[in-house]
């Protein structure tokens, strides 16, 4: 977990990790494969997508698709099909299942918070990148979130890299 204040440049870190942004000095390299430098627009985007879950900022739902179709096509674009009972599962797990059919404008921010990190989750990726993943939730939401986070990390192996500036979530990261 990477925490710290408001500008600190965990964001950047992040973007810099995924290959959205290219660092100022060195290079970030998966598996031998610098994300960034030396591939066409397409070919990091295919990298990133078959490796990484990410939860940004800024939620990035499709507006026009409901909660449930947001995350079949998060699981299509990764791997060519969606499985409806895993994404019912994991709306569920979320405690948003009841909402699978609103469109983004129609969920709270909390709500559309957790949408945000239901579409991450639900790919199972072997990298799963949160920022500020409980910045709109409630006490309850943001240990079931944690929880979740951790729990789905174990359960797949995956990497989990978390940043936040909200110390609530220190107790679920322990160590810091």
């Amino acid at each position: 977990m990477l925490l710290g204040p408001s500008g600190s440049g965990k964001s950047t870190l992040l973007n810099c990790l995924c290959g959205l942004l290219s660092p100022d000095a060195g290079e970030v390299t998966l598996g031998g494969v610098t994300m960034v430098s030396g591939h066409s627009a397409a070919a990091a985007d295919t990298l990133r997508r078959r490796h990484f879950g990410i939860v940004f900022q800024t939620l990035r739902l499709v507006s026009a698709l409901s909660l449930r179709a947001n995350l079949a096509l998060a699981q299509k674009l990764q791997t060519g099909s969606s499985n409806r009972p895993a994404i019912d599962r994991m709306l569920d797990r979320l405690g948003i299942a009841h909402r699978a059919d609103a469109r983004p404008h129609q969920l709270s921010q909390g709500e559309a918070q957790r949408a945000a990190i239901a579409r991450a989750l639900v790919v199972r990726p072997a990298i799963l990148v949160a920022d500020e993943p409980t910045s709109a939730l409630d006490q309850d939401n943001t240990a079931r979130v944690a929880n979740l986070l951790i729990e789905l990390a174990e359960e797949t192996g995956a990497t989990l890299i978390v940043a936040t500036h909200d110390d609530r979530l220190r107790p679920n990261f322990p160590g810091l």
